[in-house]
């Protein structure tokens, strides 16, 4: 039997997971749905009878199961069963599987005859897909907002419109699924049961949130502040500032143009015609005045997007709950609110993430996850080995960007690594200018874009000697197969991640070579997090259980767990991510580096006692 669930909740306040008020559901006979209400121990019992031996729907899965997870945590590892052996369908990840798959995202909005807008991927904006249906009025007010007032009455004490609200939802809900089942082709959707699993695992990661230090976000707060106002005092003898502290945009654009054409330079343009005021744009003058511009932009947007969001933990005694989105067209994830995978790197932002009390961070990530994918996608795509692929074979501990520098400056591979491992400033400046083309080549990055994009790794090209550096790349590792294979994809309209079976429609060619190997990096990733999770949460016999995973930064975990148990949760976490990352690249072997720190510090190296146990790093 198939059984759609809904949940109606208090309304939500800041990022918390809401508490339950009841539980509606559809349950599919043959071809009829029947629904109706529940609450309180009735409720539960009947939850865990649907995950324990049902097919469930839902929209929105994430949500309605950590709001579940939330009332009844005793049923979080009976919801794990249900996701680990398939059985849970979410009708907005399937729409978004099925727009990518077509050469959309699923985002934005559509307008219905009447001249409203619905999400598309909101449960209204599905409804008026397939059952041509405008409940956009019901979802606009009335008995949705006052479900709070009801959390204290008895169900058989509410009026019908509550009772008819909560209960429409999960049939519209189980109706939207039955017309995607004769809808959408099943070659689209065969990534969901994987999707699904990571969605709610990040949901369920989100809520539990990770812990901030609000001494130290003032001292960044403090910093940054005197940082301002050094940059602002100098900019402000210049027509860049005017005298209340305000950027002169005009001026800023016309210094631009003037210099980029002193400099023999295309002049950056935005999308409206605009000369472009952006970091890369205000970099490439090589003027003082502009880069101390960009200087202050930076420390503004830290302030604004980052200590702001830190501060706000406070709130929530002392607890920063981001969000993740779980599927990009890529097949990576991405995060918000703020973005924690990808965090400033300088500024002491990191810093002020740290365990709670008695816990230890357990840091672990992926060894140049995505070349080892590609090398996979390169077999799967191409048709046989590459370069890539035989070396990582020789040695899982292959490193290409030693590999990759020591062919630029003409030396043995070996000797590369001794002088690396010695600390020697040219085979690191190699090693460092080796990995933008390792991580940007792949992708089809042209030479101009990646001038820039080499840039934020704190290496200076200019065009001529990037496109140099292209060459000896796809020399290096015989890449003109990859990038033929990619150009076959984008002229026939679709691309394959070969470890899902996922597709990307229409795809531009940047995305025909991306696609490949990102998604099978994000791939293997969250079969990782998922078991991670599982473990934690509902597996009492492994050395998990009881950890928290509390961030996701697309090839790295970080985990939270007593510091007594440091080492042995980070010998398990290890395990797990190699073993399922291996799963999708079953040729090439996959790597992963623990670590533990008493703070979120970048760059944590593993560290050991005598007794061979690992200890923080910082």
């Amino acid at each position: 039997m198939k059984i759609a669930i809904d949940t109606e909740t208090y309304l939500i306040k800041g990022r918390n997971v809401p508490p339950l008020i009841c539980v509606s559901y559809a349950e599919q006979i043959g071809e009829t749905w029947s629904a109706g209400v529940l609450r309180g121990q009735v409720a539960r019992d009947y939850i865990e009878s649907a995950l324990r031996h049902h097919e469930i729907i839902l929209h929105n899965a994430s949500f309605d199961l950590c709001v579940i997870a939330r009332r009844w945590p005793s049923l979080i590892p009976v919801m794990f069963g249900a996701l680990s052996e398939g059985r849970v369908a979410d009708t907005k990840l399937r729409e978004r599987l099925h727009k990518i798959a077509r050469g959309g995202s699923g985002d934005g909005i559509l307008q219905t005859e009447e001249g409203g807008t619905l999400a598309k991927l909101s449960l209204g904006g599905l409804v008026y897909k397939y059952l041509g249906v405008d409940i956009s009025a019901q979802k606009s007010g009335g008995v949705r907002y006052r479900y709070d007032e009801l959390a204290q009455t008895p169900l058989d004490e509410w009026d019908d419109e509550a009772v008819d609200y909560s209960a429409q939802d999960a049939l519209l809900t189980g109706l939207v699924y039955d017309c995607q089942r004769a809808e959408i082709p099943e070659e689209e959707l065969v990534d969901e049961v994987a999707q699904v699993r990571a969605d709610v695992t990040l949901k369920l990661i989100g809520s539990e949130g990770i812990r901030v230090n609000q001494d130290a976000v003032g001292d960044v707060r403090c910093a940054l502040q005197e940082e301002l106002d050094t940059i602002g005092a100098r900019i402000k003898k210049t027509e860049l500032m005017d005298r209340r502290g305000k950027l002169n945009t005009d001026a800023m654009r016309e210094r631009i143009e003037r210099k980029h054409i002193a400099l023999g330079l295309e002049v950056p343009k935005t999308d409206t015609g605009n000369v472009s005021t952006a970091r890369d744009a205000l970099l490439a003058t090589q003027d003082p005045d502009l880069a101390d511009v960009n200087a202050y932009k930076q420390a503004q947007k830290l302030l604004s997007t980052y200590v702001g969001e830190l501060e706000s933990a406070s709130h929530y005694g002392g607890i920063l709950r981001a969000e993740y989105s779980v599927l990009k067209i890529t097949g990576r994830t991405s995060c918000a609110r703020p973005n924690l995978q990808n965090l400033p790197r300088r500024g002491g932002i990191r810093d002020c993430f740290i365990p709670r009390e008695g816990c230890v961070f357990v840091l672990c990530d992926y060894d140049a996850v995505e070349m080892r994918t590609l090398a996979q996608c390169y077999r799967d795509l191409v048709g046989r080995d590459s370069p890539l692929g035989d070396m990582y074979r020789e040695d899982p501990q292959f490193d290409p960007h030693s590999y990759f520098g020591a062919q630029l400056l003409g030396i043995d591979y070996r000797e590369m690594l001794r002088r690396v491992e010695a600390d020697d400033p040219q085979a690191n400046e190699y090693r460092q200018r080796a990995k933008p083309a390792n991580f940007g080549y792949a992708g089809g990055m042209g030479a101009g874009a990646f001038v820039a994009y080499a840039r934020g790794y704190g290496v200076e090209l200019n065009e001529r000697e990037a496109q140099e550096l292209r060459d000896a790349w796809i020399e290096t590792y015989d890449m003109r197969a990859w990038f033929r294979c990619a150009e076959r994809a984008s002229e026939s309209g679709r691309v394959l991640c070969p470890s899902s079976r996922r597709l990307r429609g229409n795809p531009r060619y940047t995305e025909a070579c991306n696609m490949p190997f990102q998604g099978m990096a994000a791939d293997g990733a969250k079969r990782a997090l998922f078991e991670v999770a599982r473990e934690c949460w509902a597996d009492s016999d492994s050395p998990l259980f009881g950890s928290r995973p509390l961030v996701f930064v697309h090839d790295e975990i970080i985990l939270e767990c007593p510091v007594e148990r440091g080492h042995e949760v980070a010998m398990r976490l290890r395990e797990i991510m190699v073993r399922e990352m291996e799963v999708c690249t079953p040729d090439i072997p996959a790597s992963a580096t623990p670590a533990l720190a008493t703070r979120w510090a970048k760059g944590a190296k593993p560290r050991y006692d005598d007794a061979g146990r690992l200890v923080p790093w910082v």
